[in-house]
């Protein structure tokens, strides 16, 4: 990894970029080009989903999937961070949601890629601060031939933090857990996988050193997130049609 020494410069580009959504500000933490002989995330999403990613403002689509960048933080002057639902319903966007906080009942995760010397672990820590890290899989293998999966059930809709570790440091996706404060998870939720809208899709990618080493490229660590839960069945014209039937022979009886 490229070693980058302007711990000042990388902070204040982290915060740069800032949308008004509403009454809240939502920051998204910047992104640098990958080393030398390293991927970025369009060609990872292009190894992962298929097809050609573009980038779409801070998202990418290849025409039919888009990986929507979820906001990594909430400015000055906006409101507390609500807890990011894994199981999510088109409709139901709260703009006061970031990737530091979760809340989830039945997920599972599945390592994706690691482009990193050391090794990596994924995890999680209970509860929206403080806590131990708890380990979910260790990841073997190397850029896109790795190995690592686990199913976590139940959380009964309990809030927690994604965690990262390995050699070197514990990192959280919550950065005011993080010894050095920044942040070292950037998050995408995956649009367009399943059509029946019972499962939600993201891809978490990971940065494994500490601000003063890092390269800030967000791909030493990548996470495939499924989250389950129950979509209610529609009310269809023929339901609808059956029951006028049913209360019109009531009527008449």
């Amino acid at each position: 990894m490229a070693f980058r020494s302007s711990l000042l410069s990388r902070a204040a580009g982290a915060s740069a970029a800032f949308v008004v959504a509403g009454i809240c500000q939502a920051g998204f933490t910047t992104i640098l080009a990958p080393a030398p002989g390293e991927v970025s995330q369009q060609q990872i999403f292009n190894q992962i989903y298929g097809g050609n990613f573009v980038p779409n403002g801070q998202d990418f689509t290849n025409g039919s999937i888009t990986a929507h960048r979820i906001e990594d933080f909430i400015g000055p002057g906006g409101e507390s961070n609500h807890p990011l639902p894994l199981f999510w319903r088109p409709g139901t966007e709260d703009q006061n949601v970031t990737d530091e906080v979760w809340v989830a009942d039945a997920v599972g995760g599945t390592a994706k890629a690691r482009f990193a010397a050391f090794n990596q672990s994924f995890g999680y820590f209970a509860g929206a601060n403080g806590g131990s890290y708890t380990n979910l899989f260790d990841v073997t293998g190397s850029g896109f031939n790795v190995n690592g999966t686990v199913a976590i059930s139940p959380l009964s809709n309990q809030t927690f933090r994604w965690g990262r570790s390995g050699e070197g440091f514990t990192f959280s996706s919550l950065p005011a857990n993080n010894v050095d404060l920044a942040d070292h998870l950037v998050s995408y939720r995956i649009d367009g996988l399943n059509t029946r809208g019972d499962t939600t899709t993201y891809a978490l990618f990971w940065e494994d050193l500490s601000a003063a080493h890092s390269d800030f490229d967000f791909n030493d660590l990548v996470v495939e997130i499924n989250a389950t839960g129950v979509v209610p069945e529609p009310i269809t014209l023929g339901a609808i049609g059956l029951g006028a039937f049913g209360l019109l022979a009531s009527r008449r009886r």
